[in-house]
């Protein structure tokens, strides 16, 4: 209701509203003529938001070993099952990944973006790789997609109840487009590894180790 009356109080508002009980089915510039203002540009100059994957999840556990869970590579090795990113976590410094036990950690350019020990991580990601092109139907869509780029970001806090312990936000971001293949591809492995990084630091079972 204090929004309303604000919005009220405003001279301007009140005359619309009072040309609007006049005559309905104005047009915009007849209903702001003598009023200051040709058109609202708020709504029209706000660009649309880049899509992005947000997931929250609350761990037992404190803030420094959840952000050393995150870059140690010993304890990356355990909960992400002999896979997943090594680097000094330094700003600037490339973040290799392993793709698979079996296989090499590689270059793919990403970098490190953010480094607060038990606050924040933050890193750019790689683009999409070759092995991804029988998810488009021509090389021009597979081409417009290489050049994408995004960013992973964790963020550590206390959880709002101190029961929960921490509260670990990650987001994924800086998508071009809602049907990005980078976006429909890393979010439901985000969700995975995060659910074996709670599991592991609460002093669970990993599903490898039963």
């Amino acid at each position: 209701m204090d929004a309303v009356f604000k919005a009220l109080a405003d001279a301007s508002r009140r005359r619309l509203l009072d040309r609007l009980n006049e005559r309905n089915g104005q047009t915009l510039l007849e209903l702001t003529e003598g009023l200051g203002m040709s058109r609202k540009h708020s709504l029209e100059e706000t660009p649309m938001s880049k899509p992005e994957f947000v997931y929250v999840t609350y761990i037992q556990t404190t803030q420094d070993k959840l952000y050393q869970a995150l870059t140690d590579p010993e304890l990356i090795k355990v909960y992400m099952g002999g896979m997943g990113p090594e680097s000094t976590w330094e700003v600037g410094s490339p973040v290799r990944w392993k793709s698979s036990p079996d296989g090499e950690f590689e270059e793919l350019g990403q970098r490190v973006l953010e480094a607060e020990p038990g606050k924040r991580l933050s890193y750019s990601w790689h683009t999409l790789q070759p092995m991804h092109r029988r998810l488009f139907d021509s090389d021009e869509a597979f081409a417009e997609a290489l050049k994408e780029r995004s960013r992973v970001t964790f963020e550590i806090e206390p959880a709002e109840v101190a029961m929960l312990g921490v509260k670990l936000t990650i987001i994924h971001d800086l998508f071009d487009s809602p049907d990005s293949k980078m976006l429909e591809g890393t979010s439901g492995g985000w969700i995975m590894i995060l659910s074996a990084l709670k599991t592991f630091l609460e002093g669970g079972k990993l599903v490898a180790d039963q």
